[in-house]
C-alpha cells in the first residue's frame, strides 16, 4: 500500500511500468523473453548473423503488424516501442 501511494506522488511513475510492458512484449516477440537490458539496450543486440536479423525483423513484423527500417535496429529499446506503438499498421 505504501509503495502505491509514493509511486502516486512521483511524476511519471506510471510511465516505468508502461515502458516495462512494451519491452517485455517486443523481448517475447524476439525470442528473448528473459533477456537483461538497460537503457542502451538496441534490437542490434540480438542478432550477429544476417539470417537472425531477417528473423528478428520478421518476428517484430507479426507482432506489431508493421516493418522496420535499418535505422530501427540501433535505438535504444525504450525509444523503438514507443515508436512501434506509434507506427500506422500495414
Amino acid at each position: 500500500m505504501e509503495k502505491e501511494q509514493n509511486a502516486a506522488c512521483v511524476p511519471g511513475a506510471g510511465e516505468v511500468e508502461k515502458r516495462e510492458v512494451q519491452i517485455a512484449r517486443l523481448l517475447r516477440a524476439i525470442g528473448h523473453p528473459e533477456a537483461w537490458v538497460s537503457d542502451e539496450s538496441w534490437l542490434s543486440d540480438f542478432f550477429t548473423t544476417g539470417q537472425e536479423e531477417r528473423e528478428l525483423i520478421a518476428a517484430v513484423r507479426r507482432e506489431y503488424g508493421v516493418g522496420l527500417s535499418e535505422g530501427d535496429l540501433d535505438v535504444p529499446l525504450w525509444v523503438l516501442v514507443d515508436e512501434l506503438e506509434r507506427r500506422p499498421r500495414a
